[in-house]
């Protein structure tokens, strides 16, 4: 987050309500605290993961899986949980069905609030494997998910961070545990 003093992780961690679930951990002046469960609503019966919040924290989004393990996930939406004026977050919901292909993943939210990517197997035009897509809220509606090809290959790829003024994009590179930063234009 913003300040830096909290880290949202998708963990299999004993407890949850469902399968892999979204936990908290807080920075304090012993180091990060233990991940903590916060629960419904942002966690469900399902495999949730994939928190990814706004800059001013109050937005996030999140992945719903109908089956995930440590290597892979299918069957899954994209949501987007917002905190009430009390501080408390409300029930995810989903985002629209022109995103949401029966398999979108791994939701990023840009310093923007705006600009979203993620990864989907299901939408024409792909590269092959999870490919990734942008898609851009103007308040009202989510425009079409347009394929990011500069950075999409034929393997897998969906893990992605965005540097806070949207320039650069990290991405895993394919094969060897190595990542790749590449320029948005």
């Amino acid at each position: 987050n913003e300040s830096g003093r909290k880290m949202w992780i998708t963990s299999l961690k004993g407890g949850g309500l469902g399968g892999y679930d979204i936990h908290e951990s807080e920075l304090t002046s012993q180091g990060w605290s233990e991940p903590h469960n916060p629960g419904m609503p942002l966690n469900s019966k399902m495999h949730d993961g994939a928190p990814s919040l706004t800059a001013d924290e109050t937005t996030m989004y999140l992945m719903r899986c109908e089956t995930m393990d440590r290597l892979k996930a299918s069957g899954c939406k994209l949501m987007v949980a917002k905190k009430n004026y009390r501080g408390v977050w409300e029930e995810p919901t989903e985002l629209p069905p022109h995103i949401n292909t029966g398999n979108s993943q791994v939701p990023r939210i840009l310093g923007d609030g705006k600009t979203l990517i993620f990864s989907s197997d299901k939408f024409p035009n792909g590269k092959g494997g999870m490919d990734l897509y942008e898609t851009r809220y103007d308040g009202t509606t989510w425009s079409k998910p347009v394929p990011l090809a500069f950075a999409n290959t034929e393997k897998d790829d969906q893990f992605v961070s965005a540097s806070s003024l949207g320039r650069h994009l990290m991405k895993d590179q394919p094969g060897a545990r190595s990542t790749e930063i590449v320029e948005l234009l």
